[in-house]
């Protein structure tokens, strides 16, 4: 068996990466990051899962994130050890950056992983061997970290739509009330945002169903015989419910945290 595992010193080093020059860019990045999630799922998918998967990997998974040196402002925090993924996005926290279409689960993105998604995509291998239980963990980790990482780049992708557009934002946030339902109304591209599900669906039908053997070089799979049951649907939404929806609160909570002077700079382009 072939896992695919990329070094989880990549995902540190995309973590503190400077800021694109443009949204293009940023983007970019995080298609890139995307097809890491999904190789990531991939690779978990392929490798059994026990009642006690969890409790099993977490000393792997707190390892990642420690190496990722990621740091998430205080809303951002749930357990101090998983930033941006521990926090359970309730109704209360989806309003308060602006969501109020009641695209919330009640949970975090990591509870999700554990209870929903690994438990829907994840398969005993055809051949079991000895020893998987590290393989195992180090998929979560990476796939868990990455996920964190993707997050994280709300802060560029907010600062970005910024620039881009200082006439749609600046009057909304030199407002002395700014409205988080506003903002977030103009950071969000419902086309932007079914492309990217439909790319993720895509992508994950296509690795699920062709082997190692038999599939194109930018179509992995994790097995040299039979493809992962990754379901496409499951992936989908976990990027629906919690990726971009927790990666949008942030890009709100960048530009509602911005300082005067970091504002006025950006809104001089409107003169």
């Amino acid at each position: 068996m072939r896992v695919y595992l990329a070094p989880l010193a990549l995902l540190a080093a995309s973590s503190t990466a400077a800021a694109p020059e443009s949204l293009a860019e940023v983007r970019a990045v995080l298609a890139t990051m995307q097809r890491g999630i999904l190789y990531s799922t991939l690779a978990r998918a392929a490798l059994p899962v026990t009642a006690d998967a969890r409790s099993d990997e977490a000393a792997a998974v707190r390892s990642a994130f420690q190496l990722s040196g990621l740091d998430a402002p205080a809303p951002f925090v749930g357990s101090p050890a998983y930033p941006f993924i521990s926090v359970a996005r309730t109704p209360a926290v989806a309003q308060r950056w602006g969501d109020n279409r009641g695209n919330s689960t009640g949970v975090s993105l990591l509870d999700a992983y554990y209870d929903e998604l690994l438990n829907a995509t994840a398969r005993s291998p055809p051949a079991p061997f000895t020893n998987s239980a590290p393989l195992a963990a180090h998929a979560s980790a990476q796939l868990l970290t990455l996920c964190a990482v993707r997050i994280s780049k709300g802060n560029d992708v907010a600062l970005s739509k910024l620039a881009a557009a200082p006439r749609t934002f600046c009057p909304l946030l030199v407002s002395p009330a700014p409205n988080a339902t506003a903002i977030r109304e103009a950071l969000t591209v419902p086309a932007q945002e079914a492309a990217v599900l439909a790319s993720v669906g895509a992508q994950a039908a296509l690795w699920s169903s062709a082997a190692n053997m038999s599939a194109p070089l930018d179509a992995p799979s994790v097995n040299a015989s039979t493809p992962s049951a990754v379901v496409p649907e499951r992936v989908q939404q976990l990027f629906s419910d919690h990726l971009i929806a927790i990666t949008t609160d942030y890009e709100v909570y960048t530009l509602l945290a911005l300082d005067d002077a970091t504002l006025a700079d950006a809104c001089a382009q409107m003169l």
